[in-house]
This record gives C-alpha cells, sequence and structure tokens, in this order.
C-alpha cells in the first residue's frame, strides 16, 4: 500500500478544479454559471455599485475565459484527441489470474461488464469474481448468480464510491488473500484510469475492456470522455496512478 499521500488542501483543490471544469463546461450548467456571473454584473450596475470595474473587469474575463474553455473542450478535434488518450492501454491477451475484478459504471453499463465477466469465467475458470462499487456490486453479484455463477465464486465490496476506493478496498479484501493478478473488467474509457489505480494498489493487472459505451448517447459518452479526461489528470496530480 502506497504510504505517500497528498495533503489534504491540494486534494480538495484538485478535486473541486476537476469537478468544476468537467460539469460545468461540458453541461449546460455552463449557462447557469454564465447567467450569474451577468445577473451580478447587471445589479451592480443598476445599483450604482462604486468602484465597478473593480469587479465587472475580472468577472468579464472569467467568463471569456469559460467561453473559450467550453469551445476548446467540445470541439470535435479535442474530443478525438482524447479519446486516443484514454484508450492508449495496453491489450494483453487474457490469462489464468487470481481473480476478475468488476467495476462498477452506473445501471447503463452494467449488464456488458456482467457478461464479459462470465466469458471469462466460463473460459478460464477463474476462482473469484469480485464486484466493486456502492451503487453496483450488489445488482453486479445478483447478476451473476442468474447466469449460473456458482455462490462460493462471487464476492466484492459496496462502499466505493470512486475509482481510487474501488481499488483501495479491493485491496484490503483482496490482498489479505494474496492475490495480484487479477482480470479488470470496466468499459473502455475508464480502462486507462482503473489499470493504472489498480497498479499503484500493487495488482498485476490484466485489462479486459467491455466492447464499448454503446448504452450511451453521443452526448452522454462525449460527457465521458470529457469527465474521464479530467479525472484521469487529477489522480495523476493527486499521486494515485502507478
Amino acid at each position: 500500500m502506497p504510504d505517500r499521500r497528498p495533503t489534504l488542501l491540494w486534494t480538495i483543490l484538485v478535486r473541486y478544479i476537476s469537478k468544476f471544469l468537467s460539469v460545468f463546461l461540458s453541461g449546460s450548467k455552463l449557462a447557469w454559471t454564465l447567467g450569474l456571473v451577468w445577473t451580478v454584473s447587471g445589479l451592480g450596475i443598476y445599483f450604482g455599485l462604486k468602484n465597478l470595474e473593480l469587479v465587472l473587469i475580472p468577472i468579464l474575463s472569467i467568463t471569456f475565459l469559460l467561453i473559450i474553455l467550453r469551445w476548446v473542450i467540445t470541439s470535435s478535434w479535442f474530443l478525438n484527441a482524447v479519446h486516443a488518450q484514454l484508450m492508449d492501454f495496453p491489450s494483453i491477451p487474457a490469462i489464468p489470474s487470481d481473480a476478475i475484478v468488476i467495476l462498477g459504471r452506473g445501471e447503463a453499463l452494467r449488464q456488458s461488464r456482467v457478461e464479459v465477466a462470465v466469458n471469462l469465467w466460463r473460459s478460464l475458470m477463474v476462482p473469484i469474481i469480485f464486484a466493486s462499487g456502492t451503487d453496483d456490486a450488489l445488482e453486479i453479484q445478483a447478476m451473476l448468480r442468474e447466469l449460473g455463477i456458482p455462490d462460493q465464486v462471487i464476492t466484492g465490496e459496496d462502499r466505493s464510491r470512486t475509482t481510487a476506493e474501488n481499488a483501495e478496498f479491493t485491496s484490503l479484501i483482496l490482498g489479505k488473500q494474496g492475490i495480484k493478478r487479477i482480470l479488470l473488467v470496466t468499459d473502455p474509457l475508464h480502462m486507462k484510469r482503473s489499470l493504472l489505480t489498480f497498479q499503484h494498489y500493487g495488482f498485476d493487472v490484466i485489462p479486459v475492456p467491455t466492447a464499448g459505451n454503446d448504452g450511451l448517447s453521443k452526448q452522454e459518452q462525449d460527457l465521458l470522455i470529457i469527465r474521464e479526461y479530467f479525472a484521469l489528470v487529477s489522480y495523476g496530480l493527486l499521486g494515485r496512478l502507478a
């Protein structure tokens, strides 16, 4: 387990900036942000705020910067470049391993993960299928049972809320059992960050991505690309990647 951890202030700062950029600049909340900015400016003008330029100039500068960032982040060339970077992880043939680890990613992408894990288990007879995620683990385990996976093979944890916690809590449980080599199952966009995070926690990871993100619309996929990119950058800044 890595001992070196970033300071609390640095962690909060990176998380805040990452969340702001990925959420506010990629969706309709940008309009609310800009609307609030201009409302404050308008009220200042209406009520004759003294030294208005001291407030208005920074507000206009921030507004202009947000518009430029929004244009860059949602452009096709940026999305294509980021998508290529997220897909840049090793393609390794699945081989017998100590466990299959399935990461939760919401209901829309759950079925494809389960199908991949079941096929892996049937072909390689891996002794453990481990489901991780606070909103997904129990559902995934139930789906595995419905598809005929024996109870003694199925385990997991349902406390993790982030990819870092997926890796940390999985390590706390499987690490005690001496499990090192895992077949990691998640969607392609999530795989690079997941792979590097689990390697950071000492696992020998064989990535097994699902076929894609077909359960999502084009807009949802673009949003996922943006969020995943900023999450990858923030994890790197926080020292969570191998």
